[in-house]
């Protein structure tokens, strides 16, 4: 990221404005501000915030965001890059991007003071497209690398859903007659329920199976798709409650385009793609590609014997800053583009064994390093919960 270098010109022009702008965090953040001057040039602006994430400084506890960019586009289709630090802000203040809702903003700089009224609407997370749509693979599954057939072209979240995601959609979905057994946790040390906090970009724990399931049928309505959860009638899944346990039992995965948990087929071929058709150092040759070995963690160079090689990309015991979650994204990615694919925490997949028991994949910030490899499985019953586990979102294949 760019050091900003005209705070005192940017924030002069964002006391320029006049009238309505938007704002944008990925495509969640929205912020208007209602001020009295227009630069010269500018008429109706729409500006866009690009954030990148990076690690939090412990001291503050404040929104980890370094930098706010600002792409400014004109009516001329002129675009201009302007830049604000996240240090202009306080940290009360930034601890307040917390969900759906209204809050305000005061920014001071060089005498001058600019407020924005913030309105936060649901932050989904870029999804990634995982092989070629129409194409089946052959992929590596488990500690002995099982080959399955894997159709690709499905989506997969970047990062695992965090805790201020989690909480905007339940508190959407809860007012539009959703149900939840559990309300979730922020991180693995946060508070249960309540409106996120310093650690809202740290992932959901303590959500069961169906709890998931039910929460993703909720995002899907939010975003206008038919969601893909269903009982043995066809109707939608909104109640994980302990009193729907018979109706949950028999759930059905439908075609619907909306948003699922990923198979755990799909989820190795995700955690183990190289991209690679020739031999490479650290690939494990199945069908005619080469993936990632089954004791690497996700994306890592070489296998979890290296603590170094395995800290670059997972987070675990002894290496998660205390024995607990991070915010998500933080550390290297796999070859996909996809972030803690091992490590932070486990990831529910859609899979039910024949206990009944639902499987999760990738290991977590509890574990010692040996065991964040990519072919570990935990099985746990779809009604637990733990602070270990949380999950990621797909959609597809056959979706845009």
């Amino acid at each position: 990221m760019r050091c900003l270098k005209r705070q005192s010109q940017t924030i002069r022009w964002l006391n320029g404005l006049l009238g309505c702008v938007v704002l944008m965090i990925g495509v969640g953040l929205l912020v208007s501000c209602e001020q009295t001057k227009p630069p010269v040039e500018a008429t109706v602006a729409t500006i866009a915030i690009k954030a990148e994430t990076v690690p939090e400084t412990v001291a503050y506890h404040r929104f980890n965001l370094e930098e706010i960019i600002l792409i400014v586009t004109y009516s001329d289709g002129t675009e201009r890059e302007l830049s604000l630090q996240t240090s202009m802000f306080s940290a009360d203040d930034l601890a307040r991007l917390n969900g759906p809702g209204a809050h305000t903003l005061t920014v001071n700089y060089a005498s001058l003071e600019t407020v924005f009224d913030i309105v936060l609407d649901i932050p989904i997370p870029e999804l990634v497209q995982v092989g070629e749509a129409g194409v089946t693979y052959t992929v590596p599954t488990g500690f002995n690398s099982t080959p399955r057939p894997v159709e690709g072209g499905f989506y997969m979240a970047k990062t695992e859903t965090t805790y201020a995601l989690w909480y905007a959609v339940r508190i959407w979905a809860e007012a539009e007659g959703y149900h939840f057994q559990n309300l979730g946790q922020e991180g693995s040390r946060g508070a249960i329920g309540q409106a996120p906090s310093h650690a809202l970009f740290h992932p959901v724990t303590k959500v069961s199976w169906f709890d998931t399931i039910v929460w993703l049928n909720a995002l899907s309505e939010h975003q206008g798709l038919e969601p893909v959860y269903r009982d043995l009638a066809g109707h939608i899944l909104r109640d994980s409650r302990n009193s729907q346990i018979a109706i949950l039992e028999q759930v059905v995965r439908t075609n619907h385009p909306g948003y699922r948990l990923p198979s755990p087929y799909e989820w190795d071929m995700a955690a183990r793609w190289k991209n690679d058709t020739t031999s490479t150092y650290g690939s494990e040759l199945v069908g005619e590609r080469y993936w990632t070995p089954r004791n690497y963690a996700s994306g890592a160079l070489t296998s979890v014997d290296d603590i170094g090689a395995t800290r670059a990309v997972a987070w675990f015991r002894g290496a998660s800053g205390g024995d607990m979650t991070r915010p998500v994204g933080l550390l290297g990615p796999n070859h996909l583009g996809l972030y803690d694919m091992s490590g932070n925490v486990w990831e529910w997949t859609d899979f039910r064994n024949s206990f009944g028991d639902s499987q999760a994949l990738g290991a977590s910030y509890y574990e010692a390093a040996s065991s964040v490899m990519v072919a570990m499985p935990f099985s746990t019953a779809p009604t637990s919960t733990w602070s270990i586990i949380g999950f990621r979102i797909v959609r597809g294949p056959d979706v845009e």
